[in-house]
């Protein structure tokens, strides 16, 4: 979020964590995650065309970009309801 970029390492490590959401969560989750995993790969696409300042598309690139980054910063407002059924605590601490 402090560069809108994910590195490929960082796509990794996304990629890899969301294999073991399944067995946490039901369905819902990790088909937001996928989307979010989309969401990253089209920002690094459009930063990678907008390298070219003399592209006609630069302008469409950089739009492309504004609308990646929007839908990945939404997670801070999508995800908590999201998540939050699966992470309450069910038992009471003694």
């Amino acid at each position: 979020m402090r560069n809108g970029t994910a590195s490929n390492d960082e796509l990794f490590r996304y990629a890899k964590a969301c294999d073991r959401v399944l067995y946490f969560f039901g369905p819902e989750v990790p088909e937001y995650l996928e989307r979010l995993r989309l969401h990253l790969i089209d920002l690094n696409l459009a930063n990678s065309k907008m390298q070219n300042l003399h592209d006609p598309a630069y302008a469409d690139w950089v739009e492309k970009k504004h609308d990646q980054f929007t839908a990945i910063a939404d997670f801070y407002r999508a995800a908590p309801p999201m998540f939050a059924p699966y992470m309450k605590a069910h038992q009471k601490v003694a």
